[in-house]
C-alpha cells in the first residue's frame, strides 16, 4: 500500500519511523516544502498514485491546489486541531476521530 502524507515538519520523523516499523510504503511531505512549485508538482503527482492519503491541512496557500487534486476514490484522512479542516476526509468520522486522538497525544508511538 502506498501512503502519501502531507503534514507539518515536526510530524515527519514520527510518521517516517512508524512507517519503517510497519513496513509501509510512505511518501511523506511537509507542507512547507510545497512553497517550491517544483516540489508541489511532485507532491501532486504522488497523490495520483496514492492508495491512502494522510493530511494535516492548514490555511497555507498550497492547500488550495492540494485539496481539489485529491481523488474521491482514494481514502483521505485529515487531522489537526481545527475540526473544520477534517471535512476534507472521506473516511468514516470514527476513523477521523481516532486518528485525531492519536495525533493530539503525539509522539513516535502514537504516529
Amino acid at each position: 500500500m502506498k501512503l502519501v502524507s502531507i503534514t507539518w515538519s515536526s510530524e515527519l520523523p514520527h510518521l517516517m519511523q512508524g512507517a519503517r516499523e510497519l513496513s509501509l510504503n510512505l511518501e511523506a511531505w511537509s507542507y512547507t516544502q510545497l512553497d517550491d512549485p517544483t516540489q508541489l508538482e511532485k507532491c501532486l503527482k504522488s497523490l495520483k498514485s496514492a492508495q491512502m492519503v494522510l493530511i494535516h491541512p492548514s490555511n497555507d496557500p498550497c492547500w488550495d491546489e492540494i485539496i481539489p487534486s485529491l481523488s474521491p476514490s482514494t481514502p483521505v484522512i485529515s487531522f489537526g486541531r481545527d475540526p473544520s479542516l477534517w471535512t476534507v476526509a472521506n473516511v468514516p468520522m470514527e476513523t477521523t476521530l481516532t486518528v485525531n486522538r492519536y495525533a493530539l497525544f503525539g509522539g513516535r508511538k502514537n504516529f
